[in-house]
């Protein structure tokens, strides 16, 4: 499953035990990738690395397999 992370109510705790609880018994890897922020005007933003983490540790609790995607290309405002 991917699932990107943008700041606001589909990033939060409360959503990351719907999810861990929706992946549970599965066999299935949950990758989160944060939003890379452009010049684009909109408020979309990416939640803090200490709020992934924490969403990412929620998730896991339930049995799922989950990564933090590393970012790449947020220099150069690639997706």
């Amino acid at each position: 499953i991917e699932y990107v992370m943008l700041e606001g109510d589909t990033t939060s705790f409360e959503c990351a035990h719907q999810l861990g609880k929706l992946c549970e018994n599965r066999h299935l890897v949950v990758n989160l990738i944060p939003y890379n922020q452009t010049d684009v005007k909109d408020k979309l933003r990416c939640p803090s690395r200490e709020h992934m983490k924490k969403f990412q540790n929620i998730v896991t609790s339930y049995g799922t397999f989950c990564t933090i995607r590393k970012t790449m290309g947020a220099d150069i405002d690639s997706a």
